[in-house]
């Protein structure tokens, strides 16, 4: 049904917004809905492109096989929005509600209708979305932490006194990139992540890129450290890394020619919430944390740009990420090497009847 502008005016984002576009947003593109407990509203997997925000009530975040809880959310939070902003349009997790809820529904053709009248909601909807993004992505990435087990990796050591000794005293490879500087505009061209973009929002963005070698073991990022920079791999690999409780590190994730990474710290404002080493002679595109910030605040068309693919980025580390979690979930649940409470813990988010 039609929601009433005073219904959800409570709610930080939309009291953010300037009156007369909430209200327009109420009339054109928002409708509210309720529902009772345990009703499974987005599933894993499916094509649907619809977004929510939480009025009222609790619901959980669900992934993997078996399914695991990864997460619980709450009164003014975002659902369904990666496959809105990314752009696939799938459903990377599935969603059910914890209590009886009420919900904000914003479908794409809403989205259109609202962008078409220059609505001041679309521009906050979007970055709320990759603040949000940041936030479950690094929550995630501390979930790994806790239960990852790692292996030794002297170039990525703990950033505690013996890790910096290692750092010091340890062998590096320090091998240069032999193959030919790459062109920023024909990475961006040749990238998955960019691929959405129209040619002059890409080349754009690609006047604004450096291009950077990044030698064999190279720590392009230390996990705890403050840095503004994100990076896309133009030739070459970087391994990402989470530190775990046993002073091991895990290895969480590969990055491609194409990839755009170190985003985290430039969408949720805070330190870096992962270690990412080059394992072979690199090449990288810099995006400086300055023309981020610059791009991100605008409603002009290279802002929207940088929104959508940061905000495709995000969605694909986030969704392997919640992968690993789940994984890890599943395993400590039947794990023998753990005390009872530890294991019955994890069982705990093992969950049924989805």
């Amino acid at each position: 049904m039609p929601i009433a502008p005073q219904d959800a005016q409570h709610l930080p984002l939309f009291r953010i917004c300037p009156r007369h576009y909430y209200e327009q947003a109420c009339a054109l593109a928002l409708t509210s809905f309720d529902v009772g407990a345990g009703e499974v509203l987005l599933k894993e997997g499916e094509q649907d492109d619809s977004l929510m925000v939480v009025l009222e009530g609790s619901l959980e975040i669900i992934a993997g096989d078996p399914a695991v809880q990864l997460a619980t959310v709450g009164e003014g939070e975002l659902l369904g929005d990666m496959a809105l902003f990314g752009g696939s349009g799938r459903r990377s997790a599935t969603v059910r509600t914890l209590t009886p809820c009420r919900l904000v529904l914003i479908e794409q053709t809403g989205l259109d209708i609202l962008r078409v009248h220059g609505n001041a909601l679309i521009p906050i909807l979007e970055s709320v979305a990759l603040r949000t993004l940041g936030r479950r992505l690094r929550e995630m990435n501390e979930h790994i932490s806790r239960m990852g087990s790692g292996t030794e990796f002297e170039d990525v050591a703990p950033d505690t006194l013996l890790g910096r000794l290692a750092g010091l005293f340890g062998k590096k490879k320090n091998t240069a990139p032999t193959t030919p500087r790459p062109s920023a505009a024909r990475v961006l061209a040749e990238s998955n992540t960019f691929l959405a973009l129209p040619a002059d929002a890409r080349d754009a963005l690609a006047r604004g890129l450096e291009v950077v070698p990044c030698p064999a073991g190279t720590v392009l990022l230390k996990e705890g450290m403050h840095g503004g920079d994100a990076y896309v791999v133009a030739d070459g690999q970087i391994d990402v890394y989470r530190a775990t409780r046993s002073f091991q590190n895990e290895k969480v994730a590969e990055f491609g020619p194409g990839t755009f990474f170190g985003l985290v710290s430039l969408v949720h404002g805070s330190v870096r919430s992962a270690t990412c080493y080059a394992p072979t002679p690199t090449w990288l595109l810099k995006l400086p944390g300055e023309l981020y910030s610059q791009l991100e605040g605008e409603d002009s068309h290279e802002g929207r740009a940088m929104r959508r693919v940061v905000y495709g980025a995000l969605s694909s580390q986030l969704e392997n990420a919640n992968a690993h979690v789940a994984l890890l979930v599943s395993v400590l649940a039947n794990d023998p090497t753990i005390t009872d409470r530890e294991r019955k813990a994890y069982r705990q988010l093992i969950v049924s009847g989805v």
